[in-house]
Formats: C-alpha cells, structure tokens, sequence
C-alpha cells in the first residue's frame, strides 16, 4: 500500500512540475564567493543578498530551496546538466543567454565601476589603465567589457575564475583594478578588507540581473517570476537591499 501511495504521489508531483534536481526542492546552484551578494558567511552558511532574495521567493511562491555552492566556472554546465533547477549569482541578463537558458524577470539593476586600491591616486577611468592590468571574472559580462575596450586603452586583461582571487590581488598590488558592481564597497567595513577599496569615474555599464533555468523549463520558470513578482512589489525587496546594498 505504501508503494502504491509513493508511486500515485510521484507522478502527482510530477504532473504538476514539482518534481526537482532536489526531490522535493528545488535546488538553485550559486558560487558564493561574492560578498555581499552571495557568500558562507561565519557559521558555514549560504548568505548575502541573492540568497536572501531567492529564499524570500520560495516563501511568496510557496516551494522548498536547497542551495548548491558551484564554482562560477562550472555553473552554466551544473545547470545544463540537469544537477540544479535554476542559478542566481549576479547573473547579467544578455541576448546569448537568452537563447541558451530560460531568464526570469530581472530582479536588481546596478551599475558597474572601475574598482581601485582607496590609496590609488593615480588612475581615474579606464583611459589610466594603459600597461596596466586589470582584473575581472572569466565568462562575465564585465570581462567583455574590458576586452572590448582593450585596443583602445591599451591595459592588459587578466582573467579569474572567482572573485576572490582578484579583490585579494589588488590588495596585495598585483594588479592595478578590477570592474565590479558599486555593492563590492560593502567589502570595506569587513574586518579584512576595512576600507581599502574605493570606485572611480563613471559607470563602464548598466546591468540587469536575472535567474536562470534550463531552457524548457517553463513549469520552474513560472514559479520563479510568480514568486520574485510578489516580493519584488512587496516591502521584502526593499528590505532586503537595505541590509545588503549599502
């Protein structure tokens, strides 16, 4: 009898589209290496902004979460091989992932900038940067920012595969800057970091964040924008930018 219930749920579940990478839940990959928006915070655990937000659409949305931490280089592929359901991690909304996942509703705008050593008098734009190295993460969109840019201001582009390599390299003089979202600054009242970083000149671009599913997907798509819709007009969103977007 109990068999026959656990078969008779199973294909109830997944009629409805509940059935997930997790079982129950829903499982959403994240490289948590981008404080403040996602991170493991002191007792070992996912936090940060995404994280928060994601979780507040599970609530409005009415489904269970399990978060996997996924290096930023592998998680496309984890997503595509069907060992997630969706991504959040700062993820720029663009025309090519468009066509490769389905995209939720965007859920931040921000605008990205020139990050420099706050003892960094000398470079004010990317015009300053010439022979100079300058850092950003490998297969982001602000990388093709920076290689589109490059013959022109003649600075030498220096790819990473996580974020925290080059924030502790322009620390150590490594290099000279890297292009991040105006947020990074939360980095300044860590214990690690206090102060020692500082934005310059104007925006390099403006970017929409989203949440990815596999293309197809539409059932866990529709759950996603349902949820981020209810929070996204609700006093949580607000919230939850205040505590992390400083």
């Amino acid at each position: 009898m109990t068999r026959v219930l656990a078969v008779v749920l199973g294909l109830a579940l997944a009629a409805t589209g509940a059935v997930f990478a997790g079982g129950g839940k829903l499982v959403v990959a994240t490289d948590a290496t981008y404080k403040p928006m996602e991170f493991v915070n002191g007792s070992g655990e996912l936090d940060g902004y995404d994280i928060e937000l994601m979780r507040a659409v599970g609530r409005a949305a009415d489904f269970e979460i399990s978060f996997r931490n996924v290096r930023w280089d592998s998680i496309f592929t984890t997503l595509l091989a069907g060992q997630c359901d969706a991504v959040i991690s700062t993820i720029t909304i663009t025309e090519d992932r468009r066509k490769r996942f389905e995209v939720s509703i965007p859920y931040l705008t921000v605008d990205h900038y020139l990050v420099v050593r706050a003892d960094n008098q000398d470079v004010k734009s990317l015009q300053d940067l010439a022979g100079r190295r300058v850092a950003a993460l490998q297969g982001s969109t602000s990388i093709t920012v920076l290689e589109n840019a490059r013959s022109r201001y003649r600075y030498v582009v220096v790819p990473y595969s996580d974020f925290t390599g080059y924030v502790a390299d322009l620390v150590d003089g490594r290099i000279d800057a890297f292009v991040a979202e105006e947020t990074v600054l939360a980095l300044n009242d860590t214990p690690e970091y206090r102060g020692a970083f500082k934005i310059v000149g104007d925006p390099v671009s403006t970017e929409r964040y989203g949440i990815l599913v596999r293309k197809g997907n539409t059932r866990v798509l529709e759950m996603i924008n349902r949820g981020l819709k209810m929070v996204l007009q609700s006093d949580e969103a607000a919230a939850i930018g205040r505590r992390w977007l400083k």
